[in-house]
């Protein structure tokens, strides 16, 4: 199989693999998990402790990927299911890294949203993403919006065995009267493909609409283009922010000429697309701060104390609203 080509590109590469560190020593502080690292985890701070996860012992995961049988893998400290971290309590994690995972997973708005349960409030969620251009993945269609939607709100059986044909005729490169067969073996032994692919763009999308559409508790950190992958680190926000983040999105969104209004951005952009596309995140960006700023400056405003000592106060003397006004 191939799927090793791309993580020895990238562990191989010395840029690739110094961006990664260094990012991981911006970001990353306390104690963590990382979700199926295998033969190449991430090199972590010296002062932060990192838990291994996979979903399955080493020894099967080592008969499962025979094409890393003379690596060295990690010795796996939790046996779970990496999409739904069922194990994990909640809000007892500073950090979940999870490099070349995401397009693994079925059901990745719901595995996102797992992964935020786990991680305390201002926590990490660290993702490298290939992008399906420069991956052997390069002749697969990128996943839309709709069907990543879709296996959220239906969950993801319907498009199961689609993947697991898309897979067989493009990447294992079977002819026609055998894909078939080839998809119901891969999916009997559940391997482990690549269900979704994405480039920069449509990622963002799909955060996105996590944020604005799902009230998700992110705000993206960082994006950052890096050879073969993409590096994206979302730091998880209250849930509080989350909808006021939400809110502000939509009202600009209703706000846009109709032009801005479109769905999905035709792939690849042109320059003037991407310009627009860069205005509106950074004039959101903005936006945003300057509602966190507001926020904060209101919930430490004396006023706003005084306020909230007033509504207790009426409650406790069984003032009525028309009784007595602030």
């Amino acid at each position: 199989m191939k799927q090793q080509n791309t993580l020895e590109t990238v562990a191989n590469s010395p840029l690739g693999y110094e961006l990664r560190k260094s990012i991981a020593a911006r970001y990353l502080t306390g104690s963590g998990i990382e979700i199926g690292a295998l033969n190449s985890p991430l090199e972590i701070p010296n002062n932060v402790t990192v838990r291994y996860l996979d979903r399955m012992p080493i020894n099967q995961l080592r008969q499962h990927y025979p094409e890393l049988s003379q690596c060295d893998l990690v010795e796996i400290d939790i046996v779970d299911d990496g999409e739904t971290l069922a194990t994990v309590a909640s809000n007892t994690v500073d950090f979940i890294i999870a490099n070349h995972m995401i397009e693994h997973c079925q059901n990745p708005i719901l595995t996102i949203k797992n992964w935020l349960r786990t991680i305390k409030l201002g926590g990490i969620l660290y993702m490298a993403v290939p992008d399906k251009r420069y991956t052997f993945d390069i002749d697969r269609p990128v996943t839309d919006l709709e069907h990543l939607i879709r296996d959220y709100t239906e969950g993801p059986k319907w498009s199961r065995n689609a993947h697991f044909e898309e897979w067989a005729r493009i990447i294992d490169k079977v002819q026609e009267h055998e894909v078939t067969a080839r998809a119901q073996f891969i999916a009997e032994i559940n391997y482990s493909i690549h269900f979704h692919v994405w480039t920069q763009v449509e990622f963002v999308e799909l955060l996105l609409y996590c944020r604005n559409n799902l009230s998700l508790p992110i705000e993206i950190e960082l994006l950052q283009k890096d050879g073969v992958e993409f590096i994206c680190v979302l730091r998880k926000t209250s849930e509080e922010l989350a909808c006021v983040n939400s809110l502000i999105a939509q009202k600009l969104e209703s706000n846009q000429p109709s032009a801005l209004k479109q769905e999905h951005l035709p792939s690849p952009l042109h320059p003037q697309q991407m310009n627009q596309l860069q205005s509106q995140l950074q004039s959101t960006q903005t936006k945003l701060q300057e509602a966190e700023s507001l926020i904060a400056a209101m919930e430490t405003s004396k006023f706003w104390k005084l306020r909230k000592k007033w509504f207790k106060l009426k409650k406790l003397i069984g003032l009525k609203e028309q009784d007595v006004e602030l």
